[in-house]
């Protein structure tokens, strides 16, 4: 077995995170409802896991999947298209795509898409999440 010490340059576990209501979500015309936060991932945060925990379900349609991105690239923040139409307690939204240290600061941009319009989202019930961003500043 080895040891060794992490090197000064990397600070410690931090994690980002952020409850959001289906009320708070842009209704984007047709499918899809948006969020960005209201909090910024810096530059030189090295990005590990993102993760939706306390959802309760988007139940206004039961296809109901969520991305997670920067911006530009729509799913920088997870792997796949998971589900969030029912409840649950914790999401693994898998591997962050693309640079994982962050090299321009953004608020990450919440995209959930059914099969109908958003607005049944919306209006037939108090669905939400709490994503939370884990990840090492490098200085």
């Amino acid at each position: 077995m080895s040891y060794w010490d992490v090197p000064a340059k990397v600070r410690d576990l931090q994690i980002y995170q952020e409850t959001v209501l289906v009320s708070q979500f842009t209704d984007g015309g047709a499918a899809a409802g948006m969020y960005t936060c209201s909090f910024q991932l810096p530059v030189n945060f090295w990005l590990d896991r993102a993760i939706l925990t306390d959802v309760t379900g988007f139940a206004g349609d039961t296809t109901a999947v969520v991305i997670i991105g920067d911006g530009s690239d729509h799913d920088r923040l997870n792997t796949g298209t998971p589900s969030v139409a029912t409840t649950q307690t914790i999401v693994n939204l898998g591997v962050p795509s693309g640079v994982l240290p962050v090299t321009t600061a953004f608020a990450p941009r919440i995209t959930v898409t059914g099969g109908s319009d958003f607005t049944t989202f919306v209006t037939a019930n108090v669905a939400k999440l709490t994503l939370q961003v884990w990840g090492y500043m490098v200085r």
